[in-house]
């Protein structure tokens, strides 16, 4: 992704195009095409769909009305049309066809003119044809993969096939606290960019990878009530992994100490891995916690942390470059038996009968955008309702407000 440190990416109005071109952000790059025109024709619709197709295979952004010949420089368009003209020509010109969003930037002396923004999501199904041919991009421009560059990318797609699901079960068997005494439920939380990307996140993280992390994790606000564990206050260890980086509390894989007791490591232990491919992942000690005997789910604690990692998501995406869609899946163990927890022990909610609560969505980079609401409410809505704890107003407000 092109850099931005002085102006938002992609740009939404006429003064931020002005700025992106004077930062020298809005420049063709491997996920940014710049188009002066689109003149009439098929032969135009017909470049225009391996433009789309290539910028495809990693996902980015097509700006028409900015001719890179001239600095780059602003060149309006008429608008009336062109919308319409672009997305049909990515489901009719493509195989297989392509969804893209796009938004128009009027200009300020003239509103019928201005610019198009269009953005290709990285696709899972990429690499697409266009006249019987597979299209790539490199540094700046397309090129005609060759039949090595599509066998890669094919078998690169059914890697990609594996589902949230499967994905957020092999995070479940690891559960650093399975094999030791532990009294809470445990949740678990997994992210995966769709398609995955090998070194998606190398760039990001570089050498100074602990306070990228935190700087990272300290921007996924919400507006859910305050809980422990939260994942800012517990990063104060850092590790390496087999697949990426890894920030936690002391309380998952510190030595335990004399005066502790399992339930005291588990309240306040909070594992969080984000790996070179893009996946992230989440493992807490306290979805469920015994008061005078009773179970009870955390609901504070399940909806803020995966909440947190909706919204990393986002950044992610954002710092990477990333313009595809994303696989959530959230686990909770322990739950049998459980009751919606109210205050000080009490609740009228339905009890729980399944030991194990599985949910999976898919969502693209765009609806991150609006907030994170509808992704809780796909994930855990069901859970809320069997439980009662969608009555409660303050679990409405998350699932309908929440906003990373």
């Amino acid at each position: 992704m092109a850099s931005n440190s002085s102006s938002s990416w992609p740009p939404t109005t006429e003064e931020g195009l002005i700025a992106a071109a004077r930062d020298g952000n809005l420049k063709e790059t491997h996920s940014v095409e710049l188009k002066r025109e689109l003149p009439s024709g098929d032969a135009a619709n017909k470049e225009l769909a391996a433009d789309l197709a290539s910028l495809a295979i990693q996902g980015g952004f097509l700006f028409i009305g900015v001719d890179e010949a001239t600095g780059p420089g602003l060149s309006p368009v008429a608008l009336r049309g062109l919308s319409e003209r672009v997305e049909q020509v990515a489901l009719s010109r493509i195989d297989a066809p392509l969804h893209v969003t796009t938004f128009p930037i009027m200009s300020a002396n003239n509103p019928e003119i201005g610019y198009l923004v269009v953005q290709v999501p990285a696709s899972p199904r990429a690499p697409h044809m266009v006249g019987h041919r597979y299209w790539g991009r490199g540094d700046k421009t397309k090129f005609q993969l060759s039949d090595g560059d599509v066998e890669r990318l094919m078998q690169q797609r059914d890697r990609w096939a594996a589902t949230a699901k499967d994905l957020l079960r092999e995070w479940m068997a690891n559960d650093p606290l399975a094999e030791k005494p532990h009294t809470n439920g445990h949740l678990f939380v997994v992210a995966s960019p769709v398609p995955q990307r090998d070194g998606m996140l190398l760039p990001v993280f570089g050498d100074d990878w602990q306070a990228v992390m935190q700087h990272l994790v300290s921007k996924t606000s919400h507006r859910a009530s305050s809980f422990v564990p939260d994942i800012p206050s517990a990063l104060y260890n850092f590790s390496r992994t087999p697949e990426g980086w890894s920030g936690y509390s002391y309380a998952v894989y510190g030595e335990r100490r004399e005066g502790d007791v399992p339930r005291d490591r588990e309240d306040t232990a909070v594992f969080l891995e984000a790996c070179e491919d893009g996946q992230l992942r989440l493992w807490c000690g306290r979805a469920t916690f015994v008061v005078n005997e009773r179970l009870f789910l955390l609901d504070s604690v399940v909806l803020g942390l995966t909440a947190r990692m909706i919204s990393l998501a986002r950044l992610i995406g954002e710092a990477s470059g990333f313009y595809g869609s994303w696989d959530f899946g959230v686990g909770i163990t322990g739950l049998e038996n459980a009751r919606f927890y109210v205050q000080y022990g009490f609740s009228t909610g339905p009890i729980y009968s399944h030991a194990t609560y599985i949910s999976t969505t898919r969502t693209t980079s765009a609806q991150l955008d609006s907030g994170a609401g509808r992704v809780l409410e796909d994930l855990l809505g069901r859970l809320m309702r069997a439980v009662g704890g969608d009555r409660r107003n303050e679990v409405r407000v998350q699932f309908t407000s929440a906003n990373p």
